[in-house]
Parts: C-alpha cells; structure tokens; sequence
C-alpha cells in the first residue's frame, strides 16, 4: 500500500501523523508500506505526547505500590509484554537504569528513559 492509504488509514485508527513524520517516514522506508511497516506506522503515531509526565503516569500504574518500580517487575514486564527484551538488553537496562538498587521512584525512572 503506498504511504499516502497507510497515513489515511492509520488516522481512522487513531493515530495523528504529522505530514513531516510521513514525509521522514517515507524518505526511510521508501513510498509503499509493508503490513509490518504499517503497524509500526501505526504505534509510532498513536502517542505523539510520550513526554516525562506522560511515562510516569504509565510507570505508576505498571508499578506494585504507584510510587516506585523495582527491577524484578520490570524485567518481567518487559519480558513478557510487547517486543520482549533479549538477556543482553535487560541486563543493559538494569546496569543503567537501576544502579542504585532494586527499587526506582517512577518519576526518577522516566526521566531517565525520556
């Protein structure tokens, strides 16, 4: 499908591409979408507004307590949900994000992670 369908038909899902992200997107991945492509597409443009308070908020909810996360949770989450990570990148994770122990306050970890 050519990148001008996939943008109308990502817009009735949802999705807000901007023309400048279509244009970026096709200059990539050239002028027809593949289904796989369409779905990234898809998730990109779904949540331009993925700021600091956005993920925080997400992170409170995924998190036991609303306040913090622990790495143990975490690394099951994101084992287990959505593209997992592989062994190499978990422990990537855990050496950047949770050096200061197991336990991180979410507002701490997303502003790491924006």
């Amino acid at each position: 499908m050519d990148i001008k369908t996939a943008a109308e038909f990502v817009r009735e899902l949802g999705a807000t591409p901007s023309q400048a992200e279509l244009v970026e997107y096709s200059a990539t991945n050239g002028s027809n979408v593949t289904y796989e492509q369409l779905k990234e597409l898809l998730a990109v443009s779904m949540y331009p507004k993925e700021d600091n308070a956005y993920l925080e908020k997400v992170l409170c909810r995924l998190s036991q307590d609303n306040t913090t996360i622990n790495y143990p949770h975490f690394e099951y989450i994101m084992s287990n949900y959505g593209e997992p990570l592989t062994a190499e990148e978990l422990a990537a994770v855990k050496n950047t994000f949770f050096m200061s122990g197991n336990n991180v306050p979410c507002s701490e970890l997303a502003t790491k992670l924006v």
